[in-house]
């Protein structure tokens, strides 16, 4: 066998262990799932080896490698020994029942593993590298008005090219920087958990990109939603057909922090909706039922393309300094 093709060519940019937990047919090979592509709205079954990958995904390019011969596929190695952690963390969190509560290191896994899963997929690596040329190019923009006539500006017109794998790698970076998602970790300990368990016939769904996303407040779009906002953002992750963890404010019906809750039919249908809204292209469930998303994406035709511009980028000049500020909103489900 070759060098290449002991390569892992299909990467999984969502788990292949937390996709089974969504799987109803069941074998020791086939783990098949049901798929809904909103793009082109349709339903199908698909094995979950085969669902959410791209190939090399996470590949660095050879010529980018300082050292000779060095492994390209460091970083789908060391997702995959992080992974080993999330799936024994995963299970234990499936396994609780109502009334419970999740233990801390529980807590610090999960954690860990929903940043994790925030930053790998397809749709942050097109947003924050939308993000970073918006910046770059605002600070280019800032140094030719700096420096030139009007005219000059219009007539060299300079755009900023940068290859996405680029920021892909910024994104690993992070991910495996120990110490920065430490303290991320244990940021959202700060906030409120709950494990929600669903024992009605509607089932959670999950998706492409499954840590979604509702904002309680306004005033939080103008900070940017995303998982580690100070306030107004509820942070859903589906971890199974019929669990689901989210991450918050404190509510206002004071209860115990980390608990383990049943879910009611509204509270069902708002986190299958928020997988809807933050999903790229894909749905994936136990059942071939997304009657839910048909009828979200009838009513709101936007949700059947992938979403663009949702990077803002405003900058306050001063005569010897600009500050440049960006902010990122998703989309999201609205409770204000």
């Amino acid at each position: 066998m070759s060098k290449r093709e002991k390569k892992v060519k299909n990467q999984h940019y969502v788990s292949c262990f937390y996709l089974r937990a969504f799987a109803r047919e069941r074998t020791s090979h086939y783990h098949i799932i049901q798929i809904f592509d909103k793009y082109a709205n349709n339903i199908f079954p698909n094995n979950v080896t085969n669902s959410a990958v791209k190939k090399f995904f996470y590949d660095i390019p050879e010529e980018w490698l300082s050292e000779p011969g060095a492994d390209v596929q460091t970083v789908e190695k060391a997702l995959g020994i992080y992974e080993g952690y999330y799936k024994i963390c995963h299970q234990r969190a499936l396994e609780l029942k109502a009334g419970e509560s999740v233990d801390l290191e529980t807590a610090s896994i999960l954690g860990h593993m929903m940043l994790t899963q925030y930053a790998r997929t397809v749709i942050m690596r097109k947003a924050a590298h939308e993000n970073q040329m918006k910046i770059l190019q605002e600070m280019v923009d800032d140094l030719m008005q700096r420096n030139f006539t009007p005219e000059e500006c219009a007539n060299a017109n300079p755009r900023i090219q940068m290859d996405e794998r680029t920021t892909g790698l910024l994104l690993c970076q992070m991910m495996l920087d120990g110490p920065s998602m430490d303290l991320s970790v244990k940021f959202l300990l700060g906030k409120f958990w709950t494990i929600w368990l669903n024992r009605t016939p509607n089932l959670f769904i999950t998706s492409d990109n499954p840590v979604s996303m509702a904002v309680t407040s306004k005033v939080a779009i103008e900070n940017g939603v995303a998982p580690l906002s100070p306030f107004g953002v509820e942070v859903a992750f589906p971890l199974s057909s019929r669990c689901v963890l989210t991450i918050g404010d404190t509510p206002l019906i004071r209860r115990r922090n980390r608990e383990v809750l049943y879910a009611d039919d509204q509270r069902i249908q708002e986190f299958n909706a928020m997988q809807v809204f933050s999903s790229n292209r894909y749905l994936f469930g136990a059942m071939n039922d997304f009657q839910q998303a048909t009828k979200m994406c009838e009513a709101d035709p936007s949700l059947r393309i992938e979403a663009r511009d949702q990077s803002m980028v405003a900058s306050y000049r001063e005569e010897t300094k600009t500050t440049t500020i960006s902010s990122w909103t998703p989309r999201h489900l609205k409770r204000y």
